[in-house]
């Protein structure tokens, strides 16, 4: 019994010492595809919500940075003005404007909310209804004080 032990601890180990000793660094967090690599056939559709109350200051880096993107797919992008008193609604189309692209946006307005509902959820849910009727294939919640990296 033991010497199966050994062995099986000593394959083990012959495992462990392929594994970290050959040059295919499996454990390298760090690596990334070369960007001349073929994508798939067709990339999903891709729906960006972001609620914002009040971020007049933020929206329009956050809008320009998301209508930046690099990605090949469909994509859209739907601000929730969520009752907001210092314009950011119009800074977002103002960044809007200056991006051009094929990619799509919109500003909806926020409902007033329904017992039960706090403000930011709301706004969520009132951009996954509005995003929703595009049918994408995936939707991105992003808040409005974030820049995007255009990769």
């Amino acid at each position: 019994m033991t010497a199966a032990l050994a062995l099986l601890a000593g394959i083990a180990v012959l495992a462990w010492l392929y594994l970290l000793g050959f040059p295919h660094r499996f454990w390298r967090a760090d690596q990334r595809l070369p960007r001349g690599l073929r994508g798939p056939r067709s990339w999903p559709s891709v729906a960006v919500v972001v609620p914002a109350r009040n971020e007049a200051a933020f929206i329009g880096e956050a809008v320009a940075s998301l209508l930046g993107q690099d990605y090949p797919g469909a994509l859209s992008v739907f601000v929730i003005d969520d009752h907001s008193g210092d314009g950011t609604a119009g800074v977002a189309k103002k960044a809007a404007r200056a991006q051009s692209g094929d990619k799509k946006f919109r500003v909806v307005a926020a409902r007033d909310l329904a017992p039960g509902w706090t403000g930011k959820l709301a706004a969520m849910a009132r951009g996954l209804e509005a995003a929703g009727k595009d049918a994408p294939r995936y939707i991105l919640f992003t808040d409005a004080d974030i820049a995007h990296d255009p990769s």
